[in-house]
């Protein structure tokens, strides 16, 4: 099963849902997010309760590709292929420090207002690989931390984003990747933030789908 752009957006999704599942552990309701680069758009719908989140990958035409469901408890991962029925389970492990100690970390008096929140510019270059990433995060401490969440962390926003100190304070509503000189890679944004009740059946693996075991 190909599982690449979930695999790209994961520690984004576990910084958000850390910051979620950690506060009082009492949110309850649905994240929309989008990344796009120069060659592809996804969007990802999140729906989150206690312990259990699941994410659903919809291409740029909106049609649902595949989705996770993750259990935070069990630290366990599925990822589901409707159209062939079938489900894999991942190993995780917790998110860990890059080892690039040539990190420029910039946390700008910038801010702007972004679904309502007021969000402040943080900024990270990283010469060796070409790269500045700009996080907008959300200066209140509307979610928390009480859980530790293991994912896999091969997306370079969310990579870097725990070199940063005080990271775990804060929410990231936009990230944007660029070159050095300024060339836009990609961008992860939040659409939307929205309470509201989900069924437990939601993180349930279909009973007619079958493990791939690799």
């Amino acid at each position: 099963m190909h599982k690449s752009n979930l695999f790209i957006l994961f520690v984004f999704f576990s910084i958000t849902f850390k910051i979620i599942a950690q506060q009082r552990s009492n949110f309850e309701g649905i994240i929309k997010i989008m990344k796009t680069n120069k060659t592809d758009t996804i969007f990802l719908t999140l729906q989150i309760k206690a312990n259990k989140l699941r994410i659903d990958e919809f291409n740029k035409t909106q049609q649902k590709r595949k989705y996770a469901i993750v259990d935070t408890s069990t630290s366990k991962i599925y990822f589901l292929k409707p159209e062939k029925k079938i489900y894999t389970k991942l190993s995780v492990y917790r998110l860990r420090q890059n080892l690039d100690t040539n990190l420029i970390i910039i946390k700008t008096k910038n801010y702007k207002n972004i679904l309502g929140k007021k969000c402040y510019q943080w900024r990270l270059k990283i010469p060796d690989k070409n790269t500045e990433i700009t996080y907008w995060v959300a200066a209140e401490k509307y979610f928390t931390f009480n859980k530790i969440l293991r994912f896999l962390d091969s997306d370079i926003a969310g990579k870097y984003f725990v070199n940063i100190n005080d990271y775990q304070d804060v929410f990231p509503m936009l990230i944007v990747e660029r070159s050095l000189l300024r060339e836009w890679k990609s961008t992860i944004k939040i659409l939307e933030i929205k309470n509201t009740i989900i069924k437990d059946a939601v993180f349930e693996i279909p009973k007619d789908y079958k493990l791939l075991n690799k």
